[in-house]
């Protein structure tokens, strides 16, 4: 969880000094660097596979997905490898791209966007963007919802 908290603080204190617009034009994802393409990939897969797991009652596995999909792959490779798109001064739609691109993967494993999600919830990262004035917008449900399909 706490993984899910610096990677969601980063995401808010970057879009906040940047004024990032959550409602802005959604940049294609196809028109998105492979790293981008990657990491929505995987969350994707990782819906999948809470979506079997939850069929199954299997919660442990689906859990122990979610931690490795925050801890290695999102915070550990996609935060760090993308740093200086973050950084750079100018606006453009590879910088609006990783802003999107991570919003997606922190709200969809954001257990706060569930009601009765499996894993703890983190009420506080949602107040943290909501605090700077912007509703979290979700770009799609999340993992709870997607596994009620």
């Amino acid at each position: 969880m706490l993984k899910l908290w610096n990677t969601y603080a980063f995401f808010v204190n970057y879009a906040f000094l940047d004024d990032f617009d959550p409602a802005a034009p959604v940049v294609p994802v196809k028109d998105r660097p492979d790293i981008d393409r990657w990491i929505l990939s995987d969350l994707q897969k990782l819906i999948r596979s809470a979506h079997h797991a939850f069929e199954n009652y299997d919660l442990p596995s689906f859990t122990q997905q979610a931690e490795v999909f925050v801890d290695d792959k999102l915070s550990n490779w996609y935060v760090r490898r993308n740093r200086r798109r973050f950084w750079k001064s100018d606006q453009g739609p590879d910088k609006l791209a990783a802003y999107q691109t991570l919003l997606h993967d922190a709200h969809d494993v954001n257990p706060a966007n569930c009601a009765d999600c499996a894993v703890p919830r983190g009420d506080e990262c949602t107040k943290t963007w909501k605090a700077h004035g912007q509703p979290v917008r979700g770009l799609e449900a999340c993992i709870c919802a997607n596994t009620r399909r």
